[in-house]
């Protein structure tokens, strides 16, 4: 709920941190993945476009129907 929130509010810090907590309990959830490699671009897009990437590589081996990596990110932009 406090990462809905935080990313409804844009407040890319707070959604992040929260993420990474859930990515940590959950390392095969695609979701959580995702969710945290957008809040980690929206964070600070510069700094984390690698991250971010990262994050959506692991989710797409974990759910292949997801968009390819490199189309999210695009989006992103």
């Amino acid at each position: 709920v406090l990462a809905a929130a935080s990313e409804a509010r844009a407040d890319w810090k707070v959604a992040a941190d929260v993420l990474q907590k859930w990515v940590d309990r959950n390392p095969g959830s695609a979701a959580a993945r995702f969710r945290l490699a957008r809040a980690l671009f929206f964070q600070d897009p510069a700094k984390q476009a690698a991250a971010a990437q990262g994050h959506l590589e692991e989710a797409r081996k974990l759910d292949a129907k997801l968009e390819p990596p490199l189309v999210t990110m695009g989006k992103f932009w």
